[in-house]
């Protein structure tokens, strides 16, 4: 195929192969197939993030939840999705929690399993890791209500507040959820619906809400912040692209 009519508007011919490779790497910078989410446990009565974010004990019902949402890894020499945290020394906890869903991987930056600091009374390390998940789940024990305005961070867009409805588990004999949704301006609402409404742990319930958490971090992304985030990100890959395609030609790849 004859390419001089596109050179003389400043495209240059490089090499298929080559092309194709960069083309692809950017490609899969730009594909999302991993998620992390932040889980945080709350106790009855607590309404402050610094409360969250000490608390070292939980329950018997987060414990539950934990265990029905994903897998507990050892992440000292875990090899896949690492979500950010330390695979090498266990600078970011022994454990975490870990699913698949779909095609997806999701890690959970679970509060509790964080590294705990006696005398940070705001514990930045574990804020440190979820302030920077843009979908959180609030683990509520009990009905106190939830105020996102106490929660201090630019990038969580989401929070998806789970509890477990303690009597009317007791009279069926199994647990029953509820959710509510709780989300910054500018997000727009996605499905499956769950807030407000009463549901029966399951498999089925499980994977409508691994769906929820990555359909509302995709949300988020509709976000004035987040769609400026995104733009700019772009951007700075494109230029990579063409600096390394000019680069191809200037080496005689063409």
């Amino acid at each position: 195929e004859n390419f001089s009519e596109y050179e003389d508007i400043g495209f240059k011919k490089v090499k298929k192969e080559e092309a194709n490779d960069i083309l692809l790497e950017l490609d899969m910078s730009l594909s999302v197939r991993g998620h992390k989410v932040g889980i945080i446990y709350a106790k009855e009565g607590q309404t402050e993030e610094n409360c969250f974010f000490n608390n070292r004990d939980t329950s018997p019902d987060f414990e539950e939840f934990l265990e029905w949402i994903g897998t507990s890894i050892e992440l000292k020499g875990w090899d896949g999705y690492n979500a950010g945290l330390d695979t090498e020394g266990n600078k970011t906890g022994t454990h975490s929690v870990y699913t698949q869903y779909s095609d997806y991987d999701i890690m959970f930056h679970v509060s509790t399993l964080l590294p705990y600091k006696e005398e940070d009374e705001q514990q930045l390390e574990r804020k440190c890791h979820i302030g920077n998940d843009v979908v959180v789940i609030i683990f509520q024990d009990g009905n106190t209500k939830f105020n996102p305005t106490t929660m201090v961070s630019i990038f969580n867009h989401v929070y998806i507040i789970v509890r477990k409805d303690v009597i009317l588990s007791e009279e069926s004999g199994n647990t029953l959820y509820r959710f509510g949704i709780v989300a910054k301006d500018g997000v727009l609402e996605s499905e499956p619906l769950l807030a407000d409404r009463l549901f029966e742990k399951s498999d089925e319930l499980r994977a409508l809400l691994l769906s929820k958490l990555i359909n509302s971090e995709r949300a988020s992304y509709s976000s004035p912040r987040f769609r400026q985030i995104l733009r700019q990100t772009r951007v700075l890959k494109m230029n990579d692209v063409y600096k390394d395609l000019v680069s191809l030609h200037q080496n005689g790849s063409h």
